[in-house]
């Protein structure tokens, strides 16, 4: 039997929690604390799931069944109403900043986080910096062949250097 809005506003909290059902896998669970939050069961690939609508009065009885709608109508899609997982990162500049994006709030010295900021850049850059200095290799090679400079083949062996530290 459906739930009524009285029924909801009066849910008084007991010693343990206890559910009002409305129908359809939807219930509100009144908690000992006297909190009243709105749940669905339902079940998707064999297994039983729980899904949360949030608080009573935010979320009204009106409000509930409309999401109860909405999920049953993804599971007729064939598609899991429940919280969808973060997309996997492809790359790893994606990761690495929202690693430090994430650990930036945790770092309490301004000094730590600036540091973290630079190593990340640094990785970052690697790449870049591995093309540049082979751009370098070649535009000096082609400078020693034109032998424009006396300084030129140091500046070669330097080039190269760098480039294989990389």
């Amino acid at each position: 039997m459906p739930l009524k809005e009285l029924e909801v506003r009066y849910a008084s909290r007991r010693s343990k929690d206890y559910k009002l059902g409305d129908g359809g896998g939807l219930y509100l669970l009144v908690r000992p604390t006297g909190s009243r939050l709105w749940r669905m069961k339902y079940r998707f690939d064999g297994k039983e799931k729980l899904l949360s609508f949030g608080r009573y009065p935010e979320v009204t009885l009106a409000e509930a069944r409309l999401r109860r709608a909405e999920a049953k109508l993804a599971l007729a899609r064939g598609e899991d109403p429940g919280p969808r997982a973060a997309s996997p990162v492809t790359c790893f500049e994606a990761a690495a900043r929202a690693w430090h994006g994430n650990r930036a709030g945790a770092l309490e010295c301004p000094a730590i986080t600036a540091k973290a900021r630079v190593r990340s850049t640094r990785l970052i850059k690697t790449a870049a910096s591995q093309e540049l200095a082979a751009e370098r290799v070649d535009r000096a090679a082609r400078l020693e062949k034109e032998r424009t400079h006396p300084a030129m083949s140091c500046v070669i062996v330097c080039a190269a250097e760098v480039a294989q530290l990389g």
